[in-house]
């Protein structure tokens, strides 16, 4: 810059380059002036409020990022980069202070969520022939979230949340009202948590989103089967033509055809501080201009407190959630702002860190109440005596088959097997 700046003096750059050396120097500035902010407010207590204070320097981080990533000034991104350390989320105290008896309840916390999980996806993949039926219903006007299939799926999302011991609960206007026009999009959230698709489910109820998934998940026994019979999509990350092909054919297939809104954490990864990870990825925006179909854009607040990486299983909580405005594709393709997606993106990280920043106690995940207490015992009272009958059918049907207990474990295992064996050569 001392050479820059000595040049302007000397007026050897036209006035456009000029402005852009001054609005670089501008910007560093004021990333200094952050880092100045970060240094001074951000203690090591760990504490409520120094937890809030670094989620309101996030959102000051994120415009600052935003606005250079606009202006394509990598010197500041740099600059950025080297400050993001320093906003880190540590592990809330009562995570930190687990003791033996949480660790216990986690456990079996986890073993309670693992068995609802796998005996919901047993006892629907019975009813995946439901499925059948949407194609007739369509025409009759029943909407997606409100087709059987969707309805059984939104109610074991709940049962698995409250085996889980985690509480939903939502702000300002319901998706029903604020994407009321848009019953297909590229559903998008920020990605905090591994319960973060059942949370977003529960969100955004009315829309029965479909799932992007690493296709090793679908090599597990009755998960990766159930969320195959119902259309969820396994995605080759390790080949990017593949991944290509699976985002633009199969994933924009289903949208174009069946009227699906399709949901994608545009982060690409879970967060590993607690914050936003930006850049976001480009696959969220490849969909949307592939498609034409609207971002529907999803933020939770409290995950990541509940559930941090490096910890075995969430704490009991309640986590928020909200929806945003729809972003839809013409806003990106008429902006001015060179290429449509790039505009896009921008657009999306603008939106989502603002609203982060807005109400920065919002973020943190609030303790389970009684009543919500009491709500998650009596789903899961409901949800053993349905496991009880269907796995007396399933005993039935075994028996009238022949198998005994080790023809079904081999049955089990061959089935395994050849689902993860046709995932992989597909995928």
């Amino acid at each position: 810059f001392v050479a820059s700046r000595s040049a302007i003096k000397r007026n050897r750059f036209p006035p456009r380059y000029i402005a852009q050396v001054a609005a670089m120097t501008t910007r560093l500035d004021e990333v200094s002036v952050l880092a100045s902010q970060i240094k001074d407010t951000v203690g090591t207590s760990n504490s409520s409020s120094d937890r809030s204070a670094k989620r309101a320097l996030f959102g000051a981080y994120a415009k600052h990022w935003n606005d250079a990533e606009e202006a394509g000034e990598k010197e500041a991104l740099e600059e950025l980069r080297q400050l993001r350390p320093k906003l880190r989320m540590q592990r809330c105290n009562a995570a930190n202070s687990h003791s033996m008896v949480d660790k216990l309840s986690m456990l079996l916390r986890l073993m309670l969520t693992v068995f609802v999980a796998g005996a919901g996806c047993a006892c629907l993949l019975a009813l995946t022939p439901l499925r059948w039926m949407h194609p007739l219903l369509r025409p009759l006007g029943v909407p997606n979230g409100l087709l059987p299939m969707d309805i059984c799926m939104y109610f074991w999302g709940r049962s698995v949340m409250a085996a889980a011991g985690v509480k939903v609960k939502i702000i300002g206007q319901p998706a029903s009202q604020q994407w009321e026009n848009s019953q297909c999009g590229v559903l998008v959230y920020n990605h905090a948590s591994n319960l973060d698709p059942f949370i977003v489910n529960i969100i955004a109820r009315t829309l029965a989103p479909k799932y992007i998934g690493k296709k090793i998940l679908f090599a597990f026994p009755f998960f990766g089967w159930f969320s195959l019979a119902v259309g969820m999509v396994p995605i080759n990350r390790g080949d990017r033509e593949k991944a290509v092909h699976t985002m633009n054919e199969t994933v924009g297939g289903i949208m174009r055809r069946w009227g699906r809104s399709v949901a994608v954490s545009p982060e690409g990864t879970r967060s590993t501080d607690g914050h936003l990870m930006l850049p976001f990825k480009k696959g969220a925006f490849h969909l949307q201009e592939q498609t034409k179909a609207p971002l529907l854009p999803v933020v939770i607040f409290g995950a990541f407190d509940l559930w941090p990486p490096g910890q075995l299983f969430a704490t009991p909580g309640e986590v928020t959630g909200c929806v945003l405005p729809p972003q839809p594709a013409a806003t990106a393709h008429n902006s001015d702002q060179g290429n449509a997606r790039e505009a896009s993106r921008l657009a999306l990280q603008r939106a989502m860190a603002s609203r982060l920043a807005q109400h920065p106690e919002q973020a943190a995940a609030q303790p389970l109440s009684w009543t919500a207490l009491m709500e998650h015992l009596t789903i899961l009272a409901c949800d053993f005596a349905i496991f009880w009958q269907f796995g007396r059918l399933y005993s039935g049907l075994a028996a009238a088959a022949g198998l005994g207990t080790m023809g079904v474990c081999s049955l089990l295992v061959v089935t395994t097997v050849f689902v993860a064996v046709a995932v992989d050569q597909l995928m």
